[in-house]
């Protein structure tokens, strides 16, 4: 997601304003277009930028910013979290990237405080997280979304095979939400109507953590189809893999680079 923050930016004293660009983030599928944010009008707000063209256009204007966006895999849609006055508290809007109206991305997904969103090619995870706990959610193509999991503690979706199969979430079933263990789900397997899922559920098929006092994030899956573990760092910053899967790599472009018109 092309991020800066904080959501207002002032500019250094002098005659000549000073915005900033975060790096572009590319669709999986289609890496000539682009994602980035930039608080070039004095708030950070989200940009497309279409490489085989040149041309960028400004996707959100917002009076507090909007800092969270990300592309669909085939970049034709641009995911953005819109919540209210910048307190973090809202729904995942949508904006086809060649530009037209905005909508809610899920509107089954009440508002909420984000918890994780994957976008893969047939379907949606999204998390979302209140006073009362936590919901992820799954969102096929074609079909009505569903909660998969559901918890009064700390919760959330944090990575998806690129072919589609594996899910991974993280959770504080240990009882520290600072130390959260991850959970690897087998996608297909996952029941209609059901919202939990215990570490024996048929459909876990891996279950990591490292113990008191250690958390687990995930960083993601491996791109490579010889590799294609789900990487996690741990809070002392280690690196390793916890699930094999297969996926095919993804392209990685090169480019050149022009900030935005100030």
């Amino acid at each position: 997601m092309g991020v800066c923050s904080p959501r207002r930016h002032r500019p250094l004293a002098g005659p000549f304003p000073r915005p900033r660009v975060s790096l572009p983030d590319w669709a999986e599928d289609a890496p000539q277009r682009c994602l980035f944010a930039s608080d070039v009008t004095g708030v950070v707000e989200q940009y497309t930028w279409d490489r085989d063209t040149g041309a960028q256009r400004q996707v959100t204007d917002r009076p507090n910013g909007t800092l969270a966006a990300t592309l669909s895999p085939d970049g034709e849609t641009v995911w953005w979290f819109a919540d209210t006055d910048g307190d973090e508290f809202g729904v995942w809007r949508t904006q086809p990237f060649a530009g037209g109206p905005d909508a809610v991305a899920v509107p089954e997904v009440e508002p909420a405080y984000p918890a994780g969103l994957e976008i893969g090619r047939t379907l949606v995870a999204i998390g979302r997280s209140t006073d009362d706990g936590s919901e992820l959610w799954l969102a096929p193509h074609g079909q009505a979304p569903r909660v998969f999991y559901r918890t009064p503690d700390t919760a959330s979706v944090d990575a998806l095979s690129r072919d589609e199969d594996r899910l991974v979430l993280s959770h504080s079933e240990h009882g520290d939400p600072r130390y959260p263990a991850l959970r690897v789900l087998d996608v297909a397997a996952l029941p209609d109507g059901h919202a939990q899922s215990e570490p024996d559920s048929p459909w876990v098929v891996a279950e990591k953590w490292d113990g008191e006092e250690l958390g687990l994030h995930a960083l993601g899956f491996s791109p490579c189809p010889v590799t294609s573990g789900c990487w996690s760092a741990t809070s002392a910053a280690a690196a390793r893999s916890c699930w094999s899967g297969t996926s095919p790599p993804t392209p990685r472009p090169s480019w050149s680079w022009t900030c935005p018109a100030t």
